[in-house]
């Protein structure tokens, strides 16, 4: 927020711009909310330079991928306390996914990407501790750098 106010004089549509841009940054980030898969080309590869994307990979791998106890799990119709199976030609209500896999191929899959790199715990883990590294770099060489003028002369009295 302070970066735009350095540029937007109100404070009002500086804090606002802000707050728009972590939401955008979250929501297209994680793949959680939406489908990498279903992004447009531009926005897919976005991605690649936000953390949530490769915090999101962990979770949903560690949770969903190659999982046998999630293979053909049925649901339950907590209102009538019936209990419905699924089998894996079976797509009816409650039945979409036949695994947790199926579920992340839905989710991570893109042409010419593969689940299991995109899935590597350890490489999405190294590079979700590497971003807050990069981003301390990136703020120190920032505050080493001079102030430019017009900056300095906003800030005068």
């Amino acid at each position: 927020t302070i970066s735009f106010m350095l540029v937007v004089k109100s404070s009002y549509t500086a804090a606002t711009a802000s707050i728009y841009m972590a939401i955008l940054y979250l929501i297209l980030g994680s793949g959680t909310v939406r489908s990498l898969s279903s992004l447009p080309e531009l926005m897919y590869h976005l991605t690649y330079i936000v953390q949530p994307r490769y915090s999101g990979a962990v979770l949903n791998g560690l949770e969903f991928y190659n999982k046998t106890s999630l293979v053909n799990l049925g649901w339950k119709n907590e209102t009538s306390g019936k209990e419905f199976t699924c089998r894996k030609d079976d797509f009816r209500f409650g039945c979409r996914y036949v695994n947790g896999t199926h579920l992340l191929v839905e989710k991570y899959s893109y042409p010419g990407v593969t689940l299991e790199n995109m899935m590597d715990v350890w490489t999405n883990t190294a590079i979700n501790f590497a971003f807050p590294g990069v981003v301390m770099i990136a703020n120190m060489i920032l505050y080493l750098v001079p102030l430019p003028a017009f900056v300095k002369a906003k800030f005068r009295e």
